[in-house]
């Protein structure tokens, strides 16, 4: 199924409950510490997919201080810039003309693509595809993976279902034969590693 094919939800997620339940049976019986190395493994060819897929602006964008505005407002603004950037003409969001002083982050052209990654929480045996959110205070974001960070990317499309259906669902459903395959493999090589060594799963 083609990556582009963003508008077909209803199609997108037949494929996506089928992959469930099909993802369902390769880790079904597994402990959490396995299941988790299934899962992402599953994930990867899910994660670049998605990359593929968010939108990327083609220069910086700038998250600017508030005296007495909250971080939301900053994040508005950021969303904002992104958006005058895209009309024909328009430099506002880029370098030039921007104020130094008034600058609390810059954010690189890739850092929404670079941010979604597999996500594995503490108390959860499953793994998820997300834009990775929060982490330490930097003053540049999105120059390298370990930097991204997609807190916005609910604001891109309006709200958080919106991306899931505009980004992840698409990504999902283009890359799901890939990632059960990947989930295969990680699964035969670990019952084979427990055959060798006398354990039973």
């Amino acid at each position: 199924m083609p990556t582009n094919a963003i508008g077909n939800d209803r199609a997108n997620q037949q494929y996506i409950r089928q992959w469930v339940r099909d993802i369902n049976t390769v880790v079904r019986d597994f402990d959490r510490e396995d299941r988790v190395k299934i899962l992402r493994a599953a994930a990867r060819p899910i994660v670049k997919a998605s990359r593929t897929i968010a939108p990327r602006g083609n220069q910086p964008h700038y998250r600017y201080k508030r005296r007495r505005g909250r971080f939301e407002r900053a994040a508005r603004s950021l969303v904002s810039n992104r958006k005058r950037s895209r009309r024909k003409g328009s430099n506002e969001g880029g370098r030039k003309g921007v104020d130094k002083s008034k600058i609390a982050a810059v954010y690189y052209p890739g850092n929404l693509q670079k941010s979604l990654r597999s996500l594995v929480f503490r108390r959860s045996r499953d793994v998820f595809v997300g834009p990775k959110q929060g982490g330490p205070q930097r003053t540049e974001y999105g120059r390298t993976v370990r930097t991204a960070d997609g807190y916005y990317a609910q604001m891109i499309y309006g709200s958080a279902a919106a991306f899931r259906a505009r980004v992840l669902r698409p990504a999902l459903a283009s890359s799901r034969a890939a990632a059960l395959k990947k989930a295969q493999e990680i699964r035969t090589k670990i019952l084979e590693r427990a055959r060798q060594k006398g354990v039973a799963i």
